[in-house]
């Protein structure tokens, strides 16, 4: 399902989450651009042979789309996504949506990156980088399974776009599984988002979805050896 950008020019309220980036941090204010309405292609990857995809569920997914991108000029940018994994969870799948109009197909690389409540600057790698070639120009959705790296309750989703010009992560909200500030990341700015939603601007939250499995919970009474081995 698509909004329209015009909610905002009536100052209609959005339900984003309020900023919460840690104290004294800067926000930059960038700007989104409004495309020409297009049909969606749809990208998806080969499902790998011992996954088990009706194992797989969403620790986080924002598809209420709005005709909206922002152009990231070749550079990485990150968005906040909190989980609603339980610990750290094996990653089954990403999905981005984006517009591409350079006129040029483009690759695109995403990593998933350590993050905490309080959207601290991003840690560790906990997924990828994973890179994917050839992608068509228009507004497209891409699903991949990479069966590597884990979720957790708090991470940064790093998307970054081979096309320097004319191609972004498309503009999304409310998040339907999880939940994300108004804020993202970027290595060229810092902490960014699009004027602030208490202000009637657009929320810096994006067409992203990652699915993860849980870790199997034994059924089976631990043995007398097990237990004396855990808590030795």
């Amino acid at each position: 399902m698509r909004l329209v950008v015009t909610c905002v020019a009536l100052g209609l309220a959005l339900p984003a989450l309020a900023l919460a980036q840690p104290q004294g941090s800067t926000v930059t204010v960038v700007q989104a651009e409004v495309p020409l309405d297009q049909p969606e292609v749809a990208v998806s990857g080969p499902i790998p042979g011992p996954l088990d995809i009706s194992a797989c569920s969403f620790a986080y997914r924002n598809q209420l789309n709005y005709l909206t991108f922002y152009p990231q000029n070749g550079f990485e940018l990150m968005d906040d996504l909190h989980t609603n994994a339980l610990g750290m969870e094996p990653l089954c799948a990403y999905e981005i949506g984006f517009y591409n109009l350079s006129g040029f197909e483009t690759s695109v690389t995403v990593t998933i990156y350590e993050n905490d409540a309080q959207d601290d600057p991003p840690g560790k790698v906990l997924a990828g980088p994973f890179h994917v070639d050839g992608l068509p120009v228009g507004l497209v959705r891409v699903t991949y399974y990479p069966l590597a790296g884990v979720v957790t309750p708090d991470v940064w989703m790093g998307v970054k776009f081979s096309a320097f010009r004319g191609c972004g992560l498309q503009l999304a909200d409310p998040v339907q599984i999880g939940e994300s500030h108004d804020i993202a990341y970027s290595k060229r700015f810092g902490y960014v988002n699009f004027g602030g939603v208490e202000n009637g601007f657009l929320p810096a939250n994006f067409v992203l979805a990652l699915t993860s499995t849980s870790p199997p919970v034994p059924t089976a009474d631990p043995t007398w050896g097990a237990l004396k081995a855990r808590y030795r």
